[in-house]
């Protein structure tokens, strides 16, 4: 995608000034947000969306210490990212391809994404 004057600023301070991480976590998790916020708010786990199979709710939302939300699965590959990472991984499953949020195109793909 070309530059121009709406995709210049595209950057992920941009994307978090017009749509909280929770929110995010929680369109591409498909959870609902009052759930997204209660595991951080209450520190409870869930189960995962990751996996059929989790019958212990293995699965977290917490902030870290710099204020990036993360989430992790306790259980099964030991899922652990940021909701770019979140984000990458969902969108990798879907177009068939791996996504990678260190990568400046691919990053670039996933803000766009969540922007629309």
């Amino acid at each position: 995608m070309k530059r121009n004057p709406y995709t210049t600023n595209l950057t992920k301070d941009y994307i978090e000034s017009k749509v909280s991480q929770e929110l995010i976590v929680s369109k591409y998790l498909d959870i609902p947000i009052e759930v997204v916020q209660d595991c951080i708010k209450n520190n409870h786990l869930i189960t995962s969306v990751f996996r059929d199979d989790d019958n212990n709710k293995s699965m977290g939302i917490q902030y870290n210490a710099k204020g990036r939300l993360k989430v992790r699965d306790f259980g099964g590959f030991g899922f652990f990212e940021d909701v770019y990472g979140t984000v990458a991984y969902v969108l990798s499953l879907a177009y068939g391809r791996k996504i990678e949020p260190n990568n400046k195109q691919d990053f670039y793909f996933i803000l766009k994404h969540i922007a629309h």
